[in-house]
Protein backbone atom coordinates (compact mmCIF):
# COMPACT_ATOMS: atom_id res chain seq x y z
CA UNK A 1 0.00 0.00 0.00
CA UNK A 2 1.33 3.44 -0.91
CA UNK A 3 0.52 6.26 1.44
CA UNK A 4 1.56 9.91 0.67
CA UNK A 5 1.11 13.30 2.37
CA UNK A 6 1.25 16.85 0.96
CA UNK A 7 0.87 20.02 2.29
CA UNK A 8 0.06 23.50 0.85
CA UNK A 9 1.28 27.19 2.87
CA UNK A 10 -1.99 28.91 0.93
CA UNK A 11 -2.30 31.96 -0.48
CA UNK A 12 -2.70 34.25 2.62
CA UNK A 13 0.03 33.03 5.84
CA UNK A 14 4.05 34.13 5.26
CA UNK A 15 4.96 30.38 7.08
CA UNK A 16 3.13 27.17 7.18
CA UNK A 17 2.13 25.74 10.03
CA UNK A 18 0.70 22.56 9.08
CA UNK A 19 2.44 19.02 10.10
CA UNK A 20 1.24 15.45 8.80
CA UNK A 21 2.56 11.80 9.43
CA UNK A 22 1.32 8.73 7.95
CA UNK A 23 1.92 5.53 9.69
CA UNK A 24 1.67 1.65 8.95
CA UNK A 25 0.96 -0.35 12.03
CA UNK A 26 0.08 -3.35 11.08
CA UNK A 27 -1.31 -5.20 7.39
CA UNK A 28 -4.73 -4.06 8.97
CA UNK A 29 -4.11 -0.78 9.88
CA UNK A 30 -2.73 2.34 9.23
CA UNK A 31 -2.44 6.03 10.70
CA UNK A 32 -2.97 9.80 8.97
CA UNK A 33 -2.76 13.21 11.46
CA UNK A 34 -2.87 16.27 10.05
CA UNK A 35 -2.36 18.99 12.12
CA UNK A 36 -2.58 23.01 11.41
CA UNK A 37 -1.07 25.52 13.67
CA UNK A 38 -4.13 28.01 14.91
CA UNK A 39 -3.75 30.75 12.20
CA UNK A 40 -0.75 32.55 12.79
CA UNK A 41 -0.87 32.64 16.95
CA UNK A 42 2.39 32.49 18.17
CA UNK A 43 4.17 29.06 18.40
CA UNK A 44 1.25 27.67 16.14
CA UNK A 45 4.17 25.40 13.76
CA UNK A 46 5.51 23.93 17.10
CA UNK A 47 1.97 22.86 18.45
CA UNK A 48 0.97 21.13 15.14
CA UNK A 49 4.39 19.64 14.70
CA UNK A 50 4.21 18.61 18.78
CA UNK A 51 0.55 17.14 18.45
CA UNK A 52 1.16 15.04 15.08
CA UNK A 53 4.29 13.17 17.31
CA UNK A 54 2.15 12.35 20.29
CA UNK A 55 -0.70 11.41 18.68
CA UNK A 56 1.51 8.86 16.10
CA UNK A 57 3.14 7.72 19.03
CA UNK A 58 0.38 6.67 21.07
CA UNK A 59 -1.48 5.47 18.84
CA UNK A 60 1.58 3.32 17.68
CA UNK A 61 2.49 2.20 21.17
CA UNK A 62 -0.88 1.51 22.95
CA UNK A 63 -3.11 -1.68 22.71
CA UNK A 64 -6.91 -0.80 22.08
CA UNK A 65 -9.90 -2.86 21.59
CA UNK A 66 -12.01 0.26 20.72
CA UNK A 67 -10.14 2.72 18.27
CA UNK A 68 -12.09 5.67 19.03
CA UNK A 69 -11.25 5.35 22.23
CA UNK A 70 -7.70 5.01 21.01
CA UNK A 71 -7.90 7.61 19.22
CA UNK A 72 -9.50 10.23 22.16
CA UNK A 73 -6.68 9.12 24.68
CA UNK A 74 -4.09 10.14 21.66
CA UNK A 75 -5.87 13.55 21.25
CA UNK A 76 -5.71 13.85 25.47
CA UNK A 77 -1.73 13.49 25.33
CA UNK A 78 -1.28 15.75 22.84
CA UNK A 79 -2.74 18.12 24.01
CA UNK A 80 -0.86 17.87 26.97
CA UNK A 81 1.89 17.69 25.77
CA UNK A 82 1.24 20.80 23.70
CA UNK A 83 -0.10 22.55 26.86
CA UNK A 84 3.09 21.60 28.81
CA UNK A 85 5.55 23.10 25.73
CA UNK A 86 3.96 26.33 25.96
CA UNK A 87 3.59 26.72 29.45
CA UNK A 88 7.44 25.76 30.03
CA UNK A 89 8.39 28.48 27.40
CA UNK A 90 6.96 31.78 27.53
CA UNK A 91 7.47 32.36 23.60
CA UNK A 92 5.08 29.40 22.99
CA UNK A 93 2.62 30.79 25.35
CA UNK A 94 -0.83 29.97 24.19
CA UNK A 95 0.18 28.20 21.04
CA UNK A 96 -2.27 25.90 19.59
CA UNK A 97 -3.54 23.36 16.50
CA UNK A 98 -6.02 21.59 14.89
CA UNK A 99 -6.22 17.67 14.70
CA UNK A 100 -7.78 15.35 12.31
CA UNK A 101 -6.92 11.65 12.60
CA UNK A 102 -7.74 9.14 10.24
CA UNK A 103 -7.67 5.10 10.73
Amino acid sequence: MNLYGLTDIGLVRKNNQDSYAIRVLDDTLSIAVVCDGMGGHVGGAEASKTAVSYIIKTLAEQQYDDIAVAIHNALITANRAVYEKGRMNPALSGMGTTACVLV
